[in-house]
């Protein structure tokens, strides 16, 4: 008697269990394996995600110098993690709006952020930080040839900063060589040191934010995006939309999911929380959103279209061989810029290329792409062109890094690139004419 009373009372704890266990799933949309963290979110941000600093926390003084001099940098950057930009705001704004018409209550609503319009696209504490700690690793890295560049507190002629007309841009120059002085200068008790940046105006820059100044783009260019687009409305947003209008009682449209993304990037990106508007998603479908943002940014700036975004970056590729050959008036380059400066550089310099993504790619290929932003466009991406001369031979190489990273670039048999290789890749491409490209 007393067993099969114990055995009942086993299979009711049993069963309550499994009650618990399933009204939890119901919550969550999933199990324990597949809930969003922020440390796997942060690698399905896209465009938003953070400079991953924590790559470089133990950085030493580059071994390179031992064996070569070297004569001369030039560093791309796009600014650092920023506010959201005015319809980016709004659609958050409009996100919680309509969620908070929902029959199932959420919770985490209260903790969403105020994203006020006041500050919409400005450069938050995180991507002065970004910029500050790359400046001060290239001290590190080269802190004679630094250095050099320095006489009596103030910056020789060989020194050039350049931002487009972004406040954004801007502060990611005053914070990138607020870092890269640091202990050089003669001002405050951290020795800083004032560097002139000097700001290309908009509508009239062609080696930053060339976009703005190219009318074919605007009128072209940008429009296709939507049309080769379009079928991602049907595949990714609209599913997402169905099974969340029906777990939340509401009437949500494919705008509404893209809000909900928009708004898990800049809770994630900006105050480090993954438990708002990202757990209304499963892991499956941020990276659909993730994928859903890569396709608009391969059309709208990449190889999508190349025939124009490739040559938006024609005259900053220009720019780039003309210094190279003039490192006795060219020591350090500084470039500051956006997305829309990084990405079309990329593709003119052949970086990142996928065959072709469009509405018929296959899943497999999709998974395993090259163009992930997550993985090269994010906050504060950058390129980096080295000349270096070995001390022996007095032959010339370039060496590139993307994102700080040493890579092999294309037309180049090692990392380290004879400067010959180098050009004969580069030469055939400087044939491109961006007044023309960009001309109606």
């Amino acid at each position: 008697m007393l067993r099969s009373h114990y055995l009942l009372l086993l299979a009711l704890l049993f069963c309550l269990a499994a009650l618990a266990k399933a009204g939890k799933h119901d919550d969550n949309d999933d199990d324990d394996d597949s809930k969003v963290s922020l440390e796997w979110l942060m690698e399905h941000l896209g465009s938003s995600k953070n400079y991953p600093s924590y790559k470089f926390q133990h950085t030493p003084e580059d071994p390179i110098t031992k064996d070569y001099d070297l004569e001369q940098i030039q560093f791309i950057i796009r600014h650092g993690t920023r506010y959201p930009t005015d319809g980016d705001v709004e659609g958050i704004q409009a996100a919680v709006e309509k969620l908070k018409e929902s029959k199932k209550k959420l919770e985490w609503l209260e903790d969403v952020h105020s994203y006020n319009m006041h500050y919409e696209g400005l450069l938050n504490t995180r991507g002065q930080m970004e910029h500050y700690l790359m400046g001060r690793r290239l001290a590190v890295r080269f802190p004679k040839f630094i250095k050099n560049l320095t006489t009596d507190g103030m910056v020789v002629p060989e020194f050039g900063a350049y931002s487009s007309w972004s406040s954004r841009t801007t502060q990611s120059g005053h914070a990138f060589t607020m870092g890269l002085y640091e202990n050089v200068g003669k001002l405050g008790s951290a020795n800083m040191m004032a560097v002139p940046l000097f700001t290309f105006k908009e509508n009239n820059d062609s080696l930053i934010a060339f976009h703005k100044a190219c009318p074919k783009w605007e009128k072209e260019a940008k429009p296709l995006v939507k049309k080769k687009t379009a079928f991602t409305v049907k595949r990714y947003l609209d599913p997402i939309a169905s099974r969340l209008s029906g777990k939340l009682g509401l009437n949500l449209t494919s705008d509404d999911v893209l809000n909900f993304y928009s708004g898990c990037q800049s809770e994630a990106s900006i105050y480090g929380k993954a438990d708002t508007f990202c757990q209304l998603m499963t892991k499956k479908e941020l990276e659909d959103l993730e994928y859903n943002e890569d396709l608009k940014h391969y059309y709208k700036y990449s190889y999508g279209i190349p025939e124009v975004n490739a040559d938006m970056a024609c005259d900053l590729g220009k720019k780039i061989v003309e210094n190279i050959e003039s490192t006795d008036k060219v020591r350090l380059d500084l470039k500051f810029g956006h997305s829309e400066t990084m990405l079309p550089l990329r593709t003119f310099l052949g970086l990142f290329h996928d065959k072709d993504l469009s509405e018929n790619t296959p899943e497999s290929e999709i998974e395993n792409r090259q163009f992930r932003l997550s993985k090269f466009g994010f906050y504060a991406n950058n390129i980096m062109f080295q000349v270096l001369r070995h001390k022996k031979t007095q032959k010339k190489f370039i060496r590139v890094l993307d994102n700080e990273e040493i890579i092999k670039f294309p037309g180049c048999q090692s990392e380290m690139c004879p400067v010959e290789q180098f050009m004969a890749y580069m030469k055939p491409k400087l044939t491109c004419n961006f007044q023309k490209n960009c001309d109606l």
